[in-house]
């Protein structure tokens, strides 16, 4: 991305140190206006930078004017592998459903 580049040499933004996953969220001005730069060091990094600016830095006022909360990070996963997660939750969900089912019902009660 031209843009994102010629922001990151401006503004000396560490993209190249990002591992894997990885993303960096920062709060900027350039010239005159303001950016939230949200840079992955891959698919998954941008995934995960958006996902986290969603969740903790983008809020919007009962007007409906946009805002992000000033920030400056950078972050990589703990782990390789994120998505064993929602497995569990899901799976937790439907162990609490079945378990609200009377023996020998389920079957007719999932369909």
């Amino acid at each position: 991305n031209p843009e994102l580049a010629r922001v990151a040499d401006r503004h000396k933004l560490p993209l190249e140190t990002l591992s894997p996953q990885g993303f960096l969220l920062r709060t900027l001005d350039d010239g005159d206006r303001p950016l939230l730069v949200i840079a992955g060091a891959d698919s998954r990094g941008v995934l995960y930078g958006v996902q986290e600016a969603v969740d903790q830095v983008i809020t919007c006022s009962p007007d409906g004017d946009v805002y992000a909360t000033p920030c400056d990070l950078m972050l990589r996963p703990a782990l390789e592998a994120r998505a064993c997660e929602c497995y569990a939750v899901v799976k937790l969900e439907f162990d609490r459903l079945l378990s609200d089912i009377p023996p020998g019902k389920a079957f007719s009660s999932i369909l």
